[in-house]
C-alpha cells in the first residue's frame, strides 16, 4: 500500500549538492489526478501547475494518459545553487517553497490529498510520484467524503465509521484498495477479478472488467512467491497487433487478453497469474 502524504498548500524542495550551474537536471513530478470518486480525470480544461515562491511556474495538461498510473507530468527546472545567478530564470531553487494546484475550467483547486513517496522530492534528475485527489476529505483518512457517503448509504454507517483499512464488504480488499481499483466497497461480488476464458497449448485467455482510466497488467509466477511481468495482447478484432505489458481502459467494459503460456517462466509446468490495477 502506498504511504499517505496529506497535503498542505506549500511543499519544500530538498537540498542536494551538485556542481553544474546555472541549470541542474530537471526534477520530475508525475502521477494521477483523480476525482473524489477515485476516477482518473483527463481533459483539455484540466491543468496541474507548480508555482514557486519567486514566481516561476510549470504547467502540465491532464489531457492524456502517458503510461500506466500517470496522466500528468511536471518537469521542474532546477538551479544548482552553485555560484552567482547571472541569468533571469524561472528555475526552482533548492529549498524553495512552491504551491501545487489543479486548475479545472479556470478554477483553482488544492488537492485534498497527495499519495506517493516524497523521499527524493526536489533532487535534480530524480522523479517523485504523486497521485492528486480533487474533492473534500474532512476526516483526512484518504477516502474522499463523496466516496464514503456512497458506502454509508448502503451499509447504514456514518462516514466517520468508514476507514481506509476496513473491508466493508468482506471480500478481502480494503476500502482503499477498492477506491483505487474502482470497485464497489459494499458488494463482495465486485472487485478486481480475473476469469480464465480459455486455455490452449500456446496461450491462456483471460477476461476482467476494465474501469475507465485504470491501467491493468499481468504478473506470472511458478511458485506463488516470485512474480514477473507477463506480456499479452488484446483478443478483440480491432485491437492493435503486438504484445504489451499493460492496457489502459478507455471505458467501462470487459477486457479480454491472450497471454502466451510460459511468458516469463518458460521452464515451469505450473504457472500462476495475477491482475494488477493502478
Amino acid at each position: 500500500m502506498k504511504p499517505f502524504l496529506f497535503l498542505t498548500s506549500i511543499c519544500c524542495l530538498l537540498a542536494v549538492t551538485v556542481s553544474a550551474y546555472p541549470p541542474a537536471p530537471h526534477h520530475t513530478l508525475e502521477g494521477l489526478v483523480r476525482n473524489e470518486q477515485g476516477v482518473p480525470i483527463i481533459g483539455d480544461n484540466i491543468k496541474v501547475i507548480a508555482i514557486s515562491t519567486e514566481g516561476g511556474s510549470v504547467v502540465s495538461k491532464v489531457n492524456d494518459v502517458f503510461r500506466p498510473g500517470v496522466n500528468y507530468i511536471l518537469n521542474v527546472p532546477m538551479e544548482s545553487g552553485a555560484g552567482r545567478n547571472l541569468f533571469a530564470t524561472a528555475a526552482f531553487k533548492q529549498k524553495m517553497g512552491f504551491t501545487l494546484k489543479v486548475i479545472i475550467d479556470g478554477e483553482n483547486y488544492l488537492p485534498i490529498e497527495m499519495i506517493g513517496n516524497t523521499s527524493k522530492m526536489g533532487m535534480p534528475g530524480e522523479i517523485t510520484y504523486l497521485d492528486l485527489t480533487i474533492g473534500e476529505d474532512r476526516d483526512g483518512d484518504g477516502l474522499p467524503d463523496a466516496w464514503e457517503r456512497a458506502i454509508a448509504s448502503v451499509t447504514g454507517k456514518s462516514i466517520e465509521q468508514i476507514g481506509p483499512n476496513d473491508d466493508s464488504d468482506g471480500d478481502g480488499l480494503s476500502n482503499l484498495d477498492e477506491y483505487i481499483s474502482g470497485s464497489y466497497a459494499f458488494d463482495k461480488k465486485d472487485g478486481v477479478i480475473i476469469d480464465i476464458k480459455g486455455i490452449s497449448e500456446e496461450q491462456a485467455t483471460f477476461e476482467f472488467l476494465g474501469i475507465t482510466g485504470r491501467s491493468y497488467s499481468i504478473e506470472v509466477s511458478s511458485d506463488f512467491k516470485s512474480w514477473k511481468p507477463a506480456d499479452f495482447k488484446l483478443t478483440s478484432d480491432d485491437a492493435d497487433e503486438g504484445f504489451s505489458d499493460h492496457v489502459i481502459a478507455r471505458k467501462v467494459g470487459n477486457i479480454s487478453i491472450d497471454v502466451p503460456l510460459g511468458s516469463g517462466e518458460t521452464t515451469s509446468k505450473q504457472l500462476f497469474y495475477k491482475l494488477k490495477v493502478k
